[in-house]
């Protein structure tokens, strides 16, 4: 057995470098103050995530699996959901038919996070209510694509 223990610290961009993603600028401006949960049970990709999303002005708040997102989602009101779909206690697909059960995330966005990137995992997304879907290795250009795809939607 063997273990490998590392610190990690949230880069600072340099003043004068460009951005490194097409889609930052347009996410900057229409992403600040969005209201995200992020449920994933990994630590490093909730981490990448917010790396992410952090910088464009998100509100995000994380859960650890399905059961803890569903009592995150009975306190606050978010505008779009991240979520794993392969989680212990409750998976992605159990969560977000428990979600589309609540009255006011009939109609949230809900975006599924998986490694899986086969047609069939797509399929089994969308029939479980999810409205679509970001394979992992998560690309910020591809993340912020689709956040803004289904925020416009929604309005």
């Amino acid at each position: 057995v063997f273990r490998l223990t590392f610190k990690a610290q949230e880069a600072t961009p340099a003043a004068n470098t460009a951005p490194a993603s097409k889609a930052i600028e347009p996410a900057r401006r229409t992403l600040r103050g969005l209201r995200v949960l992020l449920t994933d049970d990994n630590a490093i990709n909730r981490q990448v995530i917010k790396l992410f999303l952090a910088p464009q002005g998100c509100e995000i708040t994380e859960a650890t699996n399905g059961k803890e997102a569903l009592d995150i989602l009975a306190q606050g009101d978010f505008d779009i959901l991240l979520l794993d779909v392969h989680m212990p206690v409750m998976d992605g697909l159990d969560a977000t038919r428990a979600i589309r059960a609540l009255p006011n995330y009939r109609s949230t966005p809900i975006l599924a996070m998986t490694a899986n990137a086969f047609n069939e995992d797509r399929a089994h997304c969308l029939e479980a209510g999810m409205n679509d879907f970001i394979t992992k290795p998560v690309d910020p250009d591809k993340l912020y694509r689709a956040l803004l795809t289904w925020l416009d939607k929604r309005h």
